[in-house]
């Protein structure tokens, strides 16, 4: 199932005249979250979050763990209900200020977040299933548990719902809905690191086994190609729909890298999650110096050579930040002292 679908989930399952009430003019301004009420609800994502990030932990640093009864499933299962908690309250406080029915209650954005809800919930109740019938797993057989699966996709659609709502938004967002757009942002990504955190660069922890970052074989290049996607998937979508700047590109890239390190317990090199979000920032400078110089100097030759006039495309910026950002990240982050002193090259 693609995410579109999953999104569209509610709406399949809603009469389409509770939907054409959803749509309307007036239902979708009595609707909208305040602030606080999108703070408020990113709170609870962060207790969601913080529990995974802490099970992460606990897998990757005891590998004897036998049980599913922990102070940290504790605390995500609590993430989960609170954000529940909070989505049924969105619901019923706009049900009694107006709108016409539950559906279109809905916050605009968080229509996928009520479905990741349900997916939570039945996830949930396999993964307690799931262990007293199979055992805890270990290894990479995290990764595929179905119900874990689940409750990672759950995750992710529900911290997004912030994001979301504000990506529908026509109008000019102001400074905090700008710091909102970021926030959402990396802590849904954060999730997909986890998870992934068997083949990151970031954190050395490779398929279940710590290894040197100078080993270049086919885990290692998997890891590098990976991470740099992750991180820069929501460096260019945030900068291209909300134009994001300097200081939103680096705390986008500091939350998921800061959550790795934790992860893997590489606790002496707590200023690398620095260096992955300095990479980030300073890309965004040097990348706009390379689309313009760069692309001035190359329209100018194809000009010369067709005898056209060529203006600059749409997406050279985006591409320039794409092409520079590798480079920038792995360079700064290979070349820092800990990290070169712990490689060795063979």
């Amino acid at each position: 199932m693609g995410v579109c679908q999953l999104l569209g989930m509610t709406t399949i399952l809603v009469p389409t005249a509770m939907r054409a009430q959803a749509s309307t003019p007036a239902t979708l301004a009595a609707t909208k979250l305040s602030s606080l009420s999108l703070w408020g609800f990113f709170a609870a994502s962060v207790v969601m979050i913080v529990g995974l990030q802490l099970d992460a932990f606990k897998h990757a640093s005891d590998p004897d763990l036998e049980t599913f009864f922990t102070p940290w499933h504790a605390i995500m299962y609590a993430g989960m209900a609170l954000c529940g908690g909070t989505i049924a309250w969105f619901v019923r406080r706009n049900v009694k200020f107006g709108a016409p029915n539950w559906f279109a209650a809905i916050p605009a954005g968080f229509h996928g977040a009520v479905a990741s809800m349900a997916i939570l919930s039945i996830s949930g109740a396999i993964d307690t299933g799931w262990h007293t019938t199979f055992g805890i797993e270990k290894g990479l057989e995290i990764l595929v548990s179905p119900s874990h699966l689940g409750i990672i996709t759950g995750m992710f659609l529900v911290s997004s719902a912030p994001l979301a709502m504000l990506w529908k938004e026509s109008r000019l967002l102001s400074k905090g809905e700008h710091v909102m757009t970021v926030a959402s942002a990396a802590l849904s990504f954060t999730t997909i690191h986890i998870i992934t955190a068997h083949a990151s660069q970031l954190g050395q922890l490779y398929l279940g086994e710590q290894r040197e970052l100078s080993v270049f074989d086919s885990t290692s290049v998997h890891g590098y190609v990976f991470s740099t996607l992750l991180l820069l998937i929501p460096l260019l979508a945030l900068k291209h729909r909300f134009g994001t700047g300097m200081l939103g590109m680096f705390f986008l890239a500091l939350m998921p890298a800061t959550m790795m390190i934790f992860i893997n317990d590489y606790t002496p090199a707590l200023w690398l999650p620095f260096i992955v979000a300095g990479s980030a920032a300073v890309t965004l400078p040097i990348a706009q110096f390379v689309s313009v110089r760069g692309g001035s100097a190359l329209r100018a030759r194809l000009s010369a050579v067709t005898g056209m006039a060529h203006t600059q495309h749409p997406a050279t910026p985006m591409l320039a930040i794409g092409a520079t950002f590798p480079l920038i990240l792995w360079s700064s982050f290979r070349g820092s002292p800990n990290v070169a002193a712990n490689s060795s090259v063979g």
